[in-house]
């Protein structure tokens, strides 16, 4: 029988691998932001709640709407996966700061391509629209 524990074993394995597991949950660590645009699928989304709690609780709009584009970035480049849509919802407040804006359009051929339409649409559509 497959229990939580058994089935979270594998990703625990992988953020206990790397020094962002030890980080506080409230900061990023440095060069972090830089990093994100490099990482594997495994360690980006084993860390992924850790940074959108920094997110939602950092005190810095400089940090958050950086951090926001760094993982909306990422996102497009190693997605769809359901988890990108905790980010592009976490993320709207931050659409206008993106410079150049971006562009959903392969992105969205992906998440049709593998029947995401319906999960996806309303959240891209937020993003496609003026704020």
């Amino acid at each position: 029988m497959v229990t939580r524990a058994t089935a979270i074993a594998p990703l625990a394995n992988i953020v206990a691998k790397t020094s962002l597991a030890t980080q506080s949950p409230s900061r990023l660590a440095d060069g972090e932001l830089k990093a994100i645009a490099e990482e594997k699928s495994d360690l980006f989304y084993g860390v992924l709640g850790r940074r959108l709690i920094i997110l939602h609780k950092s005190t810095s709009a400089d940090e958050q709407t950086l951090l926001a584009q760094a993982l909306v970035r990422r996102c497009l480049v190693l997605g769809p996966r359901e988890a990108d849509l905790a980010v592009l919802t976490a993320a709207l407040p931050y659409r206008g700061s993106f410079d150049p804006p971006l562009r959903f359009d392969d992105y969205h051929r992906a998440v049709l391509d593998q029947n995401l339409g319906l999960l996806f649409d309303p959240v891209l559509f937020a993003w496609t629209t003026e704020a």
